[in-house]
C-alpha cells in the first residue's frame, strides 16, 4: 500500500502543524514520521489501510441492518448516504478491500430481506426519478438493481422525508432491488417503461440485508451473471410478480 486509500472515510488525515491535508508523509504529518524508514512504517500503513477498510465496511452495513428493522430509529440522510455509496463502489474493485469486508459478519447476512413499498413522485414526464437501474436476471423473476442515486431527484427526496420521519427501513439504497413499479413486475422491459411512463410510481424493493449481499449484487452486475436462487434475498417476496421461464 502506497499512500492512504482512496475511498476510505477516514483515508484524509491533517498535518499537525500545517493544518492541511497529507498523504505523502512529511515532517510534521502524523501518518508517517519524516525519520521512519520504510520497512517500518509498512506495518503502521497496512494497519492504517485495515482500519479504514473495517471502518467503511461497519457504516455501510450499518445502514443496511437499519432496513431491516421496521422500527423508529434515527438515520442516515440522503447527503450522507451519498458520500457512502461512492466510497462503497470506489472501494469494491479493491482486493485489500474486499479481503477485510469478507471478514464482516452481520446478524441479517445471509436472510431473506425486508420489502417495502417506496412512493416516488415527479411534477412532468421530463423530471427523472432520480436513480439508475441495472437489470438483474435471476431464478425467481427478473428485477431491477438500483445501481446510482442522483443528487437532487425523487428518490433522494423520499430518502430524506424517511430520515425525518425515522423509518429507514423504507430508504432505497444502493443494490436496492426493486421488484415492481405500479404492479408491473418480473420483466426488466416492462418495469422500466412502467417507470418512463408515469410520473407517480409505487415501487415495491427490498435492500440487501448487509454488506456481503451488497457486494455480491455488484459483482453480478459487472459479469452480467444470473444470480441464483439461493443468493437472491428478495426471493421470499417475488411471488407477486412472473417467475423466469428461460
Amino acid at each position: 500500500m502506497a499512500g492512504c486509500p482512496s475511498w476510505g472515510i477516514s483515508s484524509r488525515v491533517l498535518c499537525t502543524n500545517q493544518g492541511h491535508c497529507c498523504c505523502q508523509g512529511c515532517a510534521d504529518c502524523s501518518t508517517v514520521p519524516a525519520n521512519a524508514t520504510t520497512s517500518s512504517a509498512l506495518p503502521s500503513l497496512k494497519s492504517f489501510g485495515h482500519n479504514v477498510a473495517l471502518e467503511l465496511c461497519t457504516a455501510v452495513d450499518d445502514e443496511f441492518r437499519l432496513s431491516q428493522h421496521e422500527k423508529s430509529a434515527i438515520c442516515a440522510s440522503s447527503v450522507s448516504l451519498a458520500t457512502l455509496w461512492e466510497q462503497l463502489t470506489r472501494a469494491c474493485d479493491d482486493p485489500a478491500f474486499l479481503s477485510v469486508a469478507s471478514g464482516v459478519r452481520s446478524e441479517f447476512s445471509g436472510v431473506s430481506s425486508l420489502s417495502f413499498s417506496a412512493e416516488l413522485l415527479r411534477t412532468s414526464g421530463s423530471q427523472r426519478f432520480g436513480f439508475g437501474c441495472r437489470d438483474v436476471p435471476a431464478d425467481d423473476g427478473d428485477a431491477l438493481m438500483v445501481a446510482g442515486i442522483s443528487r437532487g431527484g425523487c428518490v433522494e427526496a423520499w430518502n430524506d422525508e424517511c430520515a425525518r420521519q425515522r423509518t429507514p427501513w423504507k430508504r432505497l439504497l444502493l443494490c436496492s432491488v426493486v421488484l415492481s413499479v405500479n404492479g408491473v413486475a418480473g420483466d426488466c422491459a416492462r418495469m422500466r417503461n412502467e417507470l418512463s411512463a408515469s410520473t407517480h410510481a409505487v415501487l415495491i424493493a427490498c435492500n440487501p440485508p448487509s454488506l456481503h449481499e451488497a457486494l455480491l449484487m455488484l459483482r453480478a452486475v459487472q459479469t452480467a451473471a444470473l444470480v441464483p436462487s439461493g443468493s437472491a434475498f428478495w426471493a421470499a417476496h417475488t411471488a407477486r410478480g412472473t417467475a423466469r421461464t428461460d
